[in-house]
């Protein structure tokens, strides 16, 4: 078995060979499976429904320049002051 992304998978299970969403579906599965924990896998689950049904959430951060100061610049300039 193997995931390809985008819900396409390949698997050869009992002599049968599948591919596409079915494959994918059974890599769930047999992923949900061996996880432990029923929490964890219920969690996984509900993760995986939501993605089924909306699109991923993207943002950007702009980072531009700050006045700020580095924490090596700012132990210097007190080192500095003390002397």
């Amino acid at each position: 078995m193997a995931a390809l992304g985008g819900r396409q998978a390949i698997a050869n299970s009992l002599g049968k060979h599948l591919t596409g969403i079915l494959a994918w579906f059974l890599w769930r599965l047999v992923y949900l499976g061996i996880m432990p924990g029923i929490g964890r896998k219920l969690r996984v689950a509900t993760d995986w429904t939501v993605a089924l049904f909306f699109s991923r959430d993207y943002s950007q951060l702009n980072h531009g320049t700050t006045d700020r100061t580095t924490d090596a610049e700012s132990t210097e300039s007190r080192i500095a002051k003390r002397d």
